[in-house]
């Protein structure tokens, strides 16, 4: 067994809601695809942010399924990335940063602390609007044009336009946007856990956990994967990168939860692969992915 520093972490969880069961091959999140699939759930991916006060922004980046007749969520796919460089916690065990992360990730759905960055979206009715070029002036009726400015007619508006508040809505820009509901974005299963006061981070994990468990850890420019026994993490034989995979492994089942792991991370990424899993008679496997 081996434990990593890592600069930054991906761990994939995968919850799935009481309820359903993961026969149901609909709450695969690849099986978008399918006519039926698509006919009876929705499919959604997103990114949210949550500010530790111990170890800074971390984000994690979720795929949704939710049933389309009643909108009950249904699973959600999580990639949990944690940014170690933030507040310099690089020198702590992968066990120990892990605590730090899920227990900022409780207490942001506890507060409400979680957030998304979305395009701002300038309303030239309430407040100057500006692009990489020009200027206009608030429009004081729905339908009156805008005023174009080239250059600026005096310094009380020069000062206007050069505040930062003002101008934050110019194009391309980011800004925070606060999730309204944990319940929304998760479902009550996951938030009932997460609120649960009397569960330790390592329960809330082991009782909301189910199948794939692997990292994959960015170690001083080098993606290695690990698979996760309880906080401790053993390095697996092969190598990672998004041009493809190449590992070995000694039991089946192993390699097969390793493919779908692999499969579910370059489709988060929209990353173009082909995949291959061969076997002997002593059930030692090579999984194999080919991607542009």
């Amino acid at each position: 067994m081996k434990s990593f520093y890592q600069l930054m972490t991906f761990i994939f969880f995968s919850f799935v809601l009481v309820g359903e069961v993961k026969a149901n091959h609909c709450l695969d999140f690849s099986s978008q695809s399918s006519a039926y699939c698509q006919a009876t759930y929705t499919y959604e991916k997103q990114t949210l942010y949550f500010d530790s006060e111990v170890i800074g922004e971390q984000s994690l980046n979720l795929e949704r399924i939710s049933e389309k007749a009643s909108g009950k969520i249904v699973n959600v796919d999580f990639f949990f990335v944690g940014n170690c460089e933030a507040k310099g916690y690089c020198n702590l065990s992968f066990d120990a940063f892990l605590d730090l992360y899920i227990d900022g990730f409780r207490h942001a759905i506890e507060a409400e602390g979680l957030y998304e960055y979305v395009p701002d979206i300038c309303d030239p009715r309430l407040e100057v609007c500006c692009d990489d070029f020009q200027c206009t002036e608030i429009l004081s009726l729905p339908n009156t044009p805008a005023k174009k400015h080239t250059k600026l007619d005096s310094d009380s508006e020069r000062e206007l336009l050069s505040d930062p508040i003002m101008t934050s809505n110019a194009r391309g820009a980011m800004i925070k946007r606060v999730i309204d509901s944990a319940l929304d974005a998760f479902g009550a299963g996951i938030v009932d856990r997460a609120l649960d006061g009397a569960l330790s981070n390592d329960e809330f994990m082991n009782e909301t956990l189910v199948g794939s468990n692997f990292t994959i850890v960015d170690h001083n420019g080098e993606k290695l994967i690990c698979a996760i026994n309880g906080f401790t993490c053993e390095t697996l034989n092969g190598s990672f990168s998004n041009a493809g995979a190449y590992f070995e492994t000694e039991d089946y089942s192993d390699a097969r939860a390793l493919h779908d792991f692999l499969q579910e991370y370059y489709n988060h990424y929209h990353v173009q692969c082909w995949s291959r899993m061969t076997c002997d008679l002593a059930n030692s496997c090579v999984v194999t992915y080919y991607c542009d």
